[in-house]
């Protein structure tokens, strides 16, 4: 379970929060920031900082890239990497590359939450997510529980992938979350040709 706190923020004081639950939320506050952890304006202390500090360059309208801890010098890929590709105007594919792990899950949870509004199918393409962890299924977990009372019918795809197939097969949650083989062929269900 993730830790409540903030997760990133704003200069202009919005704060991506963790709440008790686990479950992201956008909450308003003036906040400074001290080394790597964040302070309200009455000086409350709320969290260390594991994410950029900036939301609008966190979550552009098509893309997210979460990094990963520095190991060395130069430029490493991010932890996580999401981007959307908009099929029609109301069927978009999240084609997901990284680690889906406590690091990432939050803010992915929120970032797909904020982007399924106005579509009616939103497929989650996970064929290049290397790491699928506890957090990442809870994530998927909550996301296909709560998609339906958003009007949005949530795809997972990356059953060939096996680093997603694997951990979903020893839970049991394959079928639950109803994981598809090829983005590509729901795509195509979900959009047939005139």
């Amino acid at each position: 379970m993730n830790a409540p706190g903030v997760m990133a923020a704003r200069s202009t004081g919005e704060v991506l929060a963790v709440t008790s639950a686990g479950r992201p939320t956008v909450r308003r506050a003036t906040v400074r920031y001290g080394g790597d952890v964040a302070v309200t304006r009455t000086g409350r202390i709320l969290i260390y900082i594991v994410l950029p500090t900036r939301l609008d360059h966190l979550m552009p309208d098509s893309r997210l890239d979460i990094p990963g801890p520095r190991l060395g010098d130069g430029d490493e890929p991010p932890a996580l990497q999401v981007v959307v590709r908009q099929v029609t105007g109301a069927v978009a594919v999240a084609e997901v590359r990284g680690d889906l792990d406590t690091m990432t899950a939050c803010a992915f949870d929120g970032w797909v939450r904020e982007h399924w509004a106005g579509r009616a199918d939103l497929v989650l393409d996970l064929d290049g997510v290397g790491f699928l962890a506890s957090a990442g299924i809870a994530v998927l977990m909550g996301l296909r529980l709560d998609a339906p009372g958003h009007g949005v019918r949530l795809h997972l795809t990356g059953r060939s992938n096996r680093a997603v197939r694997r951990p979903l097969e020893v839970l049991g949650l394959e079928a639950v979350l109803d994981l598809q083989a090829d983005a590509g062929a729901v795509v195509a269900e979900l959009t047939p040709s005139a």
